[in-house]
């Protein structure tokens, strides 16, 4: 399959989850479909024994297919559709690209950039509040955090947008000290 095939495909499968998401003009209800969407496509892709049976040809389709609604029974309609269809035409491997072009299409269609967010707790209002003004500001648009809560990063945030990641969790500050308390050069000695 030709790069531009593949891009094709994608956009085709993200324009249709678009469709769903966009019905209620709702940008941030739009954003916690994408973040779904996300959750579900890292789930699969990062589940091997999962992702083996589902793109596994000696099982039966019909198997492949009840697996899906087997184990995300609550998944919406449209998630459901485009897994299956992947399923079905042995492209379940797109599902991590969708999933970042319905995101894209997300933030041309509302006019806004999604942010997300990881915290080792839940945001209060002020905090999300101080985010989106600093980063609406600098982005000069309005801009959609999606939320995501890691008890591994130990404290701080971690912020992901454009291409960008500004890590200021506890962990990336740990390993930055371990790494200059470990180097050669200690105290500017040779």
């Amino acid at each position: 399959m030709t790069t531009s095939t593949r891009s094709t495909i994608t956009d085709i499968y993200a324009r249709a989850v678009l469709g769903q998401a966009i019905e209620s003009d709702d940008a941030k209800l739009a954003i916690e479909l994408s973040r779904s969407f996300e959750e579900l496509a890292w789930t699969i892709i990062n589940t091997p024994g999962l992702r083996v049976h589902l793109i596994d040809s000696g099982l039966p389709l019909e198997v492949r297919l009840g697996l899906v609604d087997r184990l995300f029974p609550e998944l919406a309609p449209v998630f459901s559709t485009v897994i299956k269809l992947l399923i079905e035409r042995k492209e379940l491997k797109l599902l991590s690209t969708i999933s970042n072009r319905f995101t894209g299409l997300i933030e041309e269609h509302f006019g806004v950039e999604v942010i997300d967010v990881t915290t080792v707790v839940v945001l209060d209002d002020t905090l999300r509040q101080a985010i989106e003004e600093k980063y609406s500001a600098q982005l000069s648009c309005p801009v959609v955090l999606r939320e995501h809560v890691d008890p591994d990063i130990l404290g701080g945030i971690i912020l992901e947008m454009r291409d960008r990641r500004i890590d200021a969790s506890l962990t990336a500050q740990l390993v930055r000290a371990r790494l200059a308390l470990t180097s050669e050069t200690i105290g500017g000695a040779d």
